[in-house]
């Protein structure tokens, strides 16, 4: 049985290996989540491996860099640029309809104030004036 802190530490480590990574496909997330039970397997067959810090970590897995080294060494690249490069399209595109929408809200606000500005000038001319007849 793996010790809470074990566990901890070992979850840390692979989250920090897979920030590593520009984007997480479905085989990213199987590579990982096959290389978390591996690690978590060798902790339970092996009780004298304690994980009191992540240099422990590093020095009985590797170095995360290390890992995602041996991953882009095992994968053909050809299709994962492919998605980097279509999510970074994707992102470009998302920012640019935000800086959009901001710009044309912002002008939307600007255009509104300086019209009730010019309604707050105007009302001026406009009030009413009563004039009542006095008796003599």
């Amino acid at each position: 049985m793996i010790s809470s802190q074990n566990l901890n530490m070992l979850k840390q480590y692979v989250n920090e290996t897979k920030n590593l990574l520009p984007i997480l496909r479905a085989e990213e997330k199987e590579y990982f989540h096959k290389l978390e039970e591996s690690m978590t397997e060798l902790l339970e067959n092996d009780n004298s491996i304690t994980l009191a810090s992540m240099d422990d970590c590093y020095r009985i897995f590797g170095y995360p860099s290390d890992i995602i080294h041996q991953y882009y060494s095992d994968i053909d690249l050809a299709p994962y640029t492919s998605a980097v490069k279509s999510v970074k399209l994707k992102n470009r595109i998302l920012m640019s309809i935000g800086v959009a929408v901001l710009a044309i809200s912002t002008s939307l606000l600007v255009i509104m104030w300086q019209a009730h500005q010019t309604f707050l000038r105007e009302e001026i001319f406009f009030k009413t004036t009563e004039i009542t007849e006095v008796d003599e």
